[in-house]
């Protein structure tokens, strides 16, 4: 490929001196189609549209053994199997910017490569990888420098298993959207690891439960309430892996931040489709302050002036939260009345 462009560089956060090694590619064997001569596609195909494309699709195998080295084994692409220049992305737990034709739903990525180049930058806790679509062809790129020593010496290190629901529950029950990120979080990325532990404890109240609130509050006078079980077990891991969690939640931030512009642009073509990445974006806002929560940063620290700039930038933004509003999810209602104070939990509210 030829270096990315400046604007795709900003696009994607990456640095101008880091150079891009391709590591692997693939492209479907010859079927005689002559797509290469065709017109170009009349219009952008919607985000349905592309979903109904993947009922048959085949995955990319070779690309297991990239995703595996940036720490996110279960990731994967796939390729529509009528359409070879339709591709679908599993990225969970990841990061994700794109330039060109990437559109996301339910935490699923679309890449139509029919009519150019699209790029997908990956982080992954031990590594980034940047991802190139065109036409059939699918290469992968290590970007070399983009991950601190420390993240890429996470993969030698004992990380952190999630725990049991029930390990911070303690007998308590709670909604499943509250649960489920534990059962999800892949124990190759801390950071995910440490968000649906942190959610569980910071967000988890009797309302809505079949726990009475006197026995809520009694385990609080405790000591022994999610909040309390969640900080025990962050405090029980190696102080290397915590340190190395603060490391991620600063790239967060960072990512966060970077994803503004991009989400600005999409507003001003399809609010839905926007509404619904705000909302993906707000709830990864929220994960940071879980992560926050258990790491319980100094006020003049470097993770308290990441959280910092990346809310004064989203402050800048407030049209376009306007604009959104009312954006709802299960967890950014939870937030909107247990936390009416975070900016975040505005949008949840009606206008």
């Amino acid at each position: 490929m030829t270096a990315p462009t400046d604007a795709q560089r900003r696009a994607l956060g990456i640095d101008p001196e880091v150079v891009p090694r391709r590591i692997g590619h693939d492209r479907p064997a010859d079927d005689h189609v002559g797509r290469g001569w065709s017109a170009a596609p009349a219009r952008s195909l919607a985000v349905a549209d592309l979903r109904r494309r993947f009922a048959s699709r085949t995955e990319v195998t070779s690309f297991e053994e990239a995703a595996a080295g940036i720490g996110a084994p279960e990731a994967s692409v796939a390729r529509a199997d009528r359409h070879p220049d339709l591709f679908q992305l599993s990225l969970p737990g990841l990061a994700v910017d794109a330039s060109g034709d990437v559109r996301a739903l339910d935490e699923v990525w679309y890449v139509d490569a029919r009519a150019g180049e699209a790029l997908v930058r990956a982080r992954g806790p031990a590594g980034d990888l940047l991802l190139r679509f065109e036409g059939t062809l699918f290469e992968w790129y290590d970007l070399p420098t983009t991950a601190s020593a420390a993240m890429r010496s996470l993969a030698d290190r004992s990380r952190p298993d999630a725990p049991a629901p029930d390990a911070l529950l303690g007998g308590f029950d709670a909604p499943a959207w509250l649960t489920a990120p534990l059962a999800r979080a892949p124990r190759e990325d801390p950071y995910a690891v440490c968000a649906a532990v942190g959610t569980l404890g910071r967000l988890w109240a009797p309302r809505g439960t079949a726990t009475a609130p006197a026995d809520a509050l009694a385990r609080l006078m405790e000591d022994d309430d999610p909040m309390a079980r969640a900080h025990r077990w962050f405090a029980a891991l190696p102080q290397d892996a915590r340190a190395v969690v603060d490391e991620l939640a600063r790239a967060e931030a960072g990512a966060l931040a970077d994803a503004l512009d991009a989400l600005a642009d999409l507003a001003a073509d399809d609010r839905d489709l926007a509404r619904e990445d705000a909302a993906r974006w707000l709830e990864r806002r929220d994960g940071l302050a879980s992560v926050a929560r258990l790491l319980r940063p100094a006020p003049d620290g470097a993770l308290a002036a990441a959280l910092t700039a990346l809310d004064r930038r989203a402050a800048t933004l407030a049209t376009l939260w306007r604009l959104l509003a009312p954006i709802r999810t299960p967890r950014l209602d939870a937030v909107a009345w247990q936390e009416p104070d975070v900016w975040w939990a505005e949008p949840a509210r009606e206008p």
